[in-house]
């Protein structure tokens, strides 16, 4: 008859439940020294260069994992938001680029192709535009384009 014998385990030699709260997982940052660890909400467990196992918070600030907001989609652009990155479209990070321009933009001597020219439906509508000397206008109504010379 063949015979088994086993080891059994001291408590010195096993991870006590009592250490465990809920949300806790084991780590060991030095050889033979397990450690509970309770996660924590919005965080992740990690190990950032040059660190030990630990929760690693969500969020858009320095050593963060980054969470998205909302549903990007291929070949969309990453913006970052209080909540995450944010995936924009072409059109959307054009918008939000041109809408938040503080400043002329630098076209590089590259030719802008594929550009309308904004519309307005009459000449009331004309008038009506934020005036800025070299801005564009087409006049639906005449289907004429305007230029404007000056604001004053």
């Amino acid at each position: 008859m063949a015979v088994t014998w086993k080891k059994l385990a001291y408590e010195d030699d096993a991870c006590l439940r009592t250490l465990f709260n809920a949300n806790t997982i084991l780590k060991a940052d030095v050889d033979n020294t397990p450690v509970a660890l309770e996660v924590s909400e919005q965080t992740v467990v990690g190990r950032l260069t040059g660190g030990v196992i630990t929760d690693v918070s969500i969020g858009i600030s320095d050593d963060n994992m980054i969470q998205v907001d909302g549903s990007p989609v291929n070949d969309d652009y990453a913006k970052f938001t209080a909540n995450g990155l944010e995936g924009r479209s072409y059109s959307e990070a054009l918008g939000d680029l041109s809408g938040n321009a503080a400043a002329a933009f630098d076209w590089n001597d590259q030719q802008l192709t594929g550009m309308v020219i904004e519309q307005v439906a009459n000449s009331a509508a004309l008038n009506a535009l934020d005036p800025v000397v070299g801005k564009l206008a087409m006049q639906v109504d005449t289907l004429s384009a305007y230029i404007c010379t000056v604001a004053a």
